[in-house]
């Protein structure tokens, strides 16, 4: 602490009682959320497209489900990226329509990844939503009926994930990737 004192004068101080977790400024845990996002990284580098997308699905029914959990929908969607290199590449996109389901979040996820992927050697993917509002104000107009349904079809699945456990409903997608890791 006599170093960084010496080098930084009272903020030295400061930083050396951040370093070692202390800090007395209150905490607010009803602070709102500005965004929600899920990411994983892989073992191995993923090359092929497919298996990227694999790894993006249960990433954007793992954000889709917490924004209904939590009576919110977002307007921006953002794809991220790190390669090989640990460089990291975000991609978003702004949305007609606020969303909350897994539905949107890959299709547009998709289309961003899409021009990223190319061949490229990839660690981590990563999805999420931000700019969120209140679900009860979007308003579904008339072009916006794939998304309603979507959202119900969510709801109902959540509800019987809830009462019958996680494993109760299984994506098609969530399926057969997990075959194909048992082969």
């Amino acid at each position: 602490p006599k170093a960084l004192a010496k080098w930084f004068g009272a903020n030295g101080l400061r930083l050396f009682d951040l370093a070692h977790g202390r800090d007395n400024r209150p905490v607010n845990p009803n602070e709102e959320r500005k965004g929600i996002s899920a990411e994983t990284t892989f073992n191995e580098d993923l090359h092929s497209f497919a298996d990227l997308e694999d790894k993006l699905a249960p990433l954007c029914e793992r954000v889709a489900r917490q924004a209904r959990a939590g009576g919110v929908a977002g307007r921006v969607v953002t794809l991220k990226l790190r390669g090989t290199d640990f460089k990291i590449i975000t991609r978003r996109r702004a949305l007609p329509v606020p969303t909350q389901t897994a539905k949107t979040l890959f299709e547009v996820g998709r289309e961003l990844l899409t021009k990223e992927a190319n061949g490229k050697s990839w660690r981590l993917v990563g999805i999420g939503i931000a700019e969120l509002i209140d679900a009860d104000a979007v308003e579904h107009d008339f072009f916006a009926g794939a998304e309603r349904r979507a959202l119900i079809e969510e709801t109902a699945v959540d509800r019987l994930r809830a009462r019958f456990g996680p494993g109760a409903v299984i994506s098609g997608r969530a399926l057969g990737a997990k075959r194909s890791s048992e082969d």
